[in-house]
């Protein structure tokens, strides 16, 4: 249990990353198999395990048997995925797009402002800095020597002109 887990009133039964068998994508966009070290320990069950056994009891049954099950109707209904399998990704991994080994350019978007700006109830913007570098709050990356060289204390920053609040 950590510290912020202690403030939680449900807690899911999730298996840590050695117990975890599936994929992942990383920031290259390249999918990847993750395969579990070790069973999983006492009641705890893969996330993808957890997930359908809630939809089924929110009345939406999901009957997967595995991940490359779900990996399979991923690659089916997201572009990006087409022909990602787990028999070709043996192979080290691919990076998407990858239907039939092509790769594609990304297509620029227009830019979206934020959906929310600062008012006279919520005044500020408040930027964290620090905890970007970590994975997930940090329990696993923060005794990094490198890491912590490079940002050793979290903090807040904020703007220094302060918006006036009107009456």
């Amino acid at each position: 249990m950590t510290h912020i887990g202690s403030y939680a009133q449900v807690i899911l039964p999730g298996v840590s990353f050695a117990e975890k068998d599936g994929t992942f994508t990383n920031m290259e966009r390249r999918v990847q198999r993750v395969r579990k070290a070790i069973s999983p320990i006492g009641d705890s069950m893969p996330d993808w395990k957890i997930l359908c056994d809630l939809s089924t009891k929110m009345g939406y049954p999901m009957g997967y048997q595995s991940p490359a099950e779900i990996m399979e109707e991923i690659a089916s209904l997201v572009p990006f995925y087409a022909g990602v399998s787990y028999s070709n990704l043996e192979k080290g991994g691919i990076q998407w797009p990858s239907k039939n080994g092509g790769k594609k350019r990304f297509s620029p978007v227009e830019y979206k402002g934020p959906a929310e700006q600062p008012d006279t109830k919520y005044p500020l913007w408040i930027i964290p800095r620090g905890f970007h570098y970590h994975y997930g709050i940090g329990t696993t990356t923060k005794r990094a020597m490198g890491l912590a060289k490079v940002f050793p204390d979290s903090c807040i920053e904020i703007h220094q002109k302060m918006p006036q609040k009107q009456d």
